[in-house]
């Protein structure tokens, strides 16, 4: 766990100086890693650009990662760093050409335009270096022909294009435990689906929103002073409601349960195991993961002393950032 600590000390910006917003949950799980390395978790990463996403950092031995990125150059490289295995295709809501912006800005990168208002107040100089264009796949089509890449965590992160890959996932999403959408509360590109039209569809597949990162911005290119920032996007967490699981096998259920509690979702994890006596049965030690709250004099010190700290933030009164993100204050 000392990577993300160098990572935070080492920036001061909050977009490469954060940290997993699961710090404090996540494990090592050697009580069940003679289950997870028979049946490794496969984290599917749709916008596969960059690193491996740190939130599994501490489980990595038992993580396969399968990514998608469309610009060749990225994929080339990701498939030679040995982080896992990567396809240089285009996802969408439906197959067939589609036309990918190359920003100047990398992570910009979007099927869609941006924004001119959005570029702006946020962004300032932005133009498109190149565009390509390349037949667009679906998941549902990709998971067919690859059942055994099918995921246990799906990470989407396509620059406005999200719901549509969701749609072109219609048919798997039932057997995935946790989404991780990038969600946006204002348009970045015109014409994109916002948080709102993302949760529907979710909510319509039985999932429910466990967690949201959220990252405000400051209207950067027209004022410099101190500004809290308004809350432009985030990373919404998505898991399956305990009602909706039918559709996991006994292993990918087992799995998903493994998933909530290095998210920190241990009382989700544990109402499944209760209803779904096959999780304790896959993997016994599991349940060695739960413990019990302390006692209620030793929760009120600990209370007083967080206000404490809280009154110590306040008195900086303005971090410095122009900025800001849950993933730079991730310890709840």
């Amino acid at each position: 766990m000392l990577k993300p600590a160098r990572s935070l000390l080492s920036s001061p910006s909050a977009a490469t100086g954060a940290m997993p917003y699961n710090w404090n949950w996540q494990r090592r799980w050697t009580e069940v890693a003679d289950f997870l390395q028979a049946n490794p978790i496969t984290l599917m990463d749709v916008g596969a650009r960059g690193d491996a996403p740190p939130e599994f950092e501490s489980m990595s031995q038992f993580v396969k990662r399968v990514g998608f990125e469309a610009d060749a150059e990225e994929c080339t490289r990701l498939n030679a760093s040995g982080d896992g295995l990567f396809f240089p295709n285009l996802v969408a809501g439906e197959a067939g050409p589609l036309t990918l912006n190359l920003y100047s800005n990398a992570a910009q990168s979007s099927t869609l335009t941006v924004n001119e208002r959005f570029a702006r107040l946020w962004l300032g100089d932005l133009h498109v270096d190149r565009t390509f264009t390349s037949d667009a796949i679906t998941l549902d089509q990709f998971l067919v022909d690859h059942d055994e890449l099918r995921p246990d965590f799906l990470k989407l992160d396509t620059q406005g294009t999200e719901l549509y890959i969701l749609q072109g996932a219609e048919k798997s999403v039932d057997s995935i435990g946790l989404v991780e959408v990038e969600v946006e509360f204002l348009q970045h590109y015109d014409k994109q689906p916002l948080f709102g039209d993302v949760s529907a569809f979710m909510l319509d597949h039985g999932y429910e929103l466990l967690y949201l990162s959220r990252v405000f911005a400051s209207r950067s290119q027209l004022y410099s002073g101190p500004s809290r920032g308004q809350l432009v996007y985030g990373d919404a967490l998505f898991g399956k409601r305990e009602d909706a699981v039918g559709a996991l096998s006994p292993q990918q259920l087992t799995k998903y349960c493994i998933l909530l509690c290095q998210f920190g979702h241990l009382d989700v994890a544990w109402q499944i195991m209760e209803e779904h006596p096959e999780v304790t049965q896959q993997a016994p030690g599991l349940r060695s993961v739960f413990r019990r709250q302390s006692n209620s004099v030793s929760r009120g010190a600990l209370m007083q002393l967080d206000k404490l700290l809280a009154l110590v933030l306040h008195a900086r009164r303005y971090n410095q950032r122009g900025m800001d993100t849950d993933r730079a204050w991730p310890l709840r």
